[in-house]
């Protein structure tokens, strides 16, 4: 019994040193660091081998296949749930073939079958969403999210070949891939990460990117880099290098409580006014990108700042009620 203990220790020994050094170790190295023989070495690591994925180059130097690597991970309900609920959103929003969501999905509701069959098949059910692109507007999300996710694993820089709107033409830039991020207002994905010409953080929109090539150059994320700062003043995923701006809307009493239900930005202060408006304030890098959502709340919102985003809406209104007034209604139309 101490034997088989002894030896489990060890195979978690090295499953750990192999994991801690990405360029890999030798057999006499795991030997001599675990005071074992080499042949000890050599039939853990065939047995460990078919539950791990370890490879062996030419030079005998053994190392953990990043790509291949899978976690044992003990999730309960909730945890289970949370992802379910995130893949269902992202369904929703973004519609494409995601063979990998899906697999993960599915692998999620056989755990939990012989537990609870409802909530697995819920779970399995929405699988389904990610096995066919529904669309058909942008066949390649499935082979870039494959690509990035591999660079990301692995730590390599990647050729993005995508649309500059800016020079109107196909441009390319060697990038190094950061996070996934998806922005449900448009529908799309993001893939966020450095560009050492332009020595700064840039943002891809999917739909923009016409190939990803992986190279063999490694890379290392900035250590100051949180995505979660470098969006703090994005309404959604729009920067500008300009100075953020403060926008502030009042809205009516009538729509109060559905403002007051949601937080639409973490940064965001709102109070009511002497008059029993809802004031909302919030500092926003891009304002232009908020138009949509304030259009949608029509009458029931007032642009007070910037000036220049009050008149694009005062300016848009003028044009909706143009727009009707050419159409001559009548009652029974």
């Amino acid at each position: 019994m101490k034997r088989a203990i002894s030896r489990s220790t060890r195979l978690s020994q090295i499953e750990s040193l192999l994991i801690s050094h990405p360029d890999g170790l030798r057999k006499c190295e795991l030997a001599e660091k675990l005071d074992v023989s080499r042949a000890t070495i050599g039939r853990d690591i065939d047995d460990l081998s078919m539950q791990f994925p370890i490879i062996e180059d030419d030079k005998g130097i053994l190392s953990v296949d990043k790509k291949s690597f899978l976690n044992t991970v003990q999730l309960d309900a909730g945890e289970i749930q949370a992802i379910h609920i995130a893949c269902r959103l992202l369904a929703r929003n973004i519609h494409f073939s995601y063979p990998s969501a899906a697999s993960a999905l599915r692998k999620l509701g056989s755990t939990v079958e012989k537990y609870r069959f409802g909530f697995s098949e819920a779970i399995i059910r929405s699988a389904e969403l990610f096995d066919c692109n529904r669309s058909g507007v942008h066949f390649n999300y499935s082979s870039f999210l494959e690509t990035l996710t591999e660079a990301m694993v692995l730590q390599k820089t990647v050729k993005i070949i995508y649309f500059s709107r800016r020079k109107n033409r196909l441009d390319a830039q060697i990038f190094h891939p950061y996070q996934i991020e998806p922005y449900a207002e448009g529908n799309s994905l993001h893939v966020i990460g450095y560009a050492p010409a332009k020595d700064k953080i840039l943002n891809f929109k999917f739909e923009n990117i016409n190939s990803i090539e992986l190279t063999d150059e490694n890379y290392k994320i900035l250590e100051d880099f949180d995505a979660d700062t470098f969006f703090k003043d994005a309404w959604g995923i729009w920067l500008k290098d300009i100075e953020s701006e403060i926008v502030e809307l009042h809205f009516s009493g009538k729509v109060k409580k559905r403002v007051l239900a949601t937080v639409w930005h973490r940064c965001e202060e709102r109070y009511e006014d002497s008059n029993g408006s809802l004031v909302w304030k919030c500092r926003i890098s891009a304002p232009e990108e908020m138009v949509p959502w304030i259009r949608g709340w029509g009458s029931d919102v007032k642009v007070v700042s910037p000036g220049w985003l009050k008149k694009q809406i005062a300016g848009d209104a003028e044009k909706t009620v143009q727009l009707y007034r050419d159409l001559n209604l009548t009652d029974s139309e």
